[in-house]
């Protein structure tokens, strides 16, 4: 229940802010004010690209709105490497 309701809150909520968003990537490229290739080209495209899994929040009740679990996973690797660095050295 709380699933579809935080859904059809966020479609009603965020959907028009996303279809703004995407709109105003895509104006630099129809206008002719970006290159493609430059940098910022790049970039909007590389967001471009990647939409589908962006906007999977305003169509699966399920989908987490943040990844904080694969970031905590991913803080303990990283602290484990850095406190390695010098595990049995003559140092």
């Amino acid at each position: 229940m709380f699933a579809e309701a935080r859904l059809a809150w966020q479609q009603t909520q965020n959907k028009l802010t996303m279809d703004d968003l995407r709109t105003w990537l895509q104006r630099p490229f129809d206008n002719k004010l970006v290159e493609p290739n430059s940098a910022l080209g790049q970039t909007i495209n590389y967001l471009l690209k990647r939409w589908e899994p962006l906007t999977l929040f305003l169509r699966n009740a399920r989908a987490p709105l943040d990844n904080k679990v694969c970031e905590r996973a991913l803080k303990k690797a990283v602290l484990h490497l850095k406190n390695f660095i010098f595990y049995k050295t003559r140092n």
